[in-house]
């Protein structure tokens, strides 16, 4: 009966008594992720950036950005009230698809105009040629352009970002121990 208390009062304990393994919020972000972010800065400059997730402190978003006109990558502080943007990647996603689509267009456009000047050509020779010869031209066109469009689009994936709300992305005191306050961040996803 002695120990079943114990463990209920220290449960009680734990509930009641505000310390900071409690007051800690777990950021979706973790150090290294990548993300974009777009910024105001002053008078009507834009700044955008790729790059890594470093820290959110209490109004500051600190990301690794690659500088292209420096050449080199470096920590830019970003005030969270100049936040216009802010997405994170969810990774890497196909563009097979999208080319072979691609592809198939471009190749049946390149058979039609192959297969009309075939068929508009005067030739008394061997093989004569007329407005039949234009579906075929077409259906040819689009397998090898769906062919390349495959491979390129298999070539040249793009990026998958979702965007966080900037509104979600807040600050609130709260208790973390008997004697002081401490700074809760909050970031919500989608």
């Amino acid at each position: 009966m002695f120990p079943s208390r114990l463990v209920l009062l220290w449960f009680a304990l734990a509930a009641v008594c505000p310390s900071p393994a409690t007051a800690q919020h777990q950021l979706p972000l973790v150090s290294g992720d990548r993300i974009r972010v777009t910024a105001s800065g002053s008078s009507t400059q834009k700044m955008e950036c790729t790059g890594r997730y470093v820290e959110l402190r209490r109004d500051t978003l600190t990301a690794q950005c690659w500088l292209s006109g420096r050449k080199t990558w470096e920590e830019v502080n970003v005030p969270l009230q100049s936040l216009t943007s802010l997405e994170f990647s969810q990774g890497k996603k196909s563009n097979v698809g999208k080319g072979a689509l691609i592809g198939a267009l471009v190749g049946a456009g390149f058979g039609l105009a192959l297969g009309i000047a075939v068929a508009v050509e005067e030739d008394s020779g061997w093989f004569d040629y007329g407005a039949e010869v234009i579906p075929a031209a077409m259906l040819g066109g689009a397998f090898w352009g769906t062919a390349f469009g495959l491979v390129i689009g298999a070539l040249t994936p793009g990026e998958r970002w979702a965007e966080i709300s900037l509104d979600s992305i807040r600050t609130e005191p709260v208790s973390v121990t008997s004697s002081g306050f401490g700074l809760w961040v909050s970031v919500s996803l989608p």
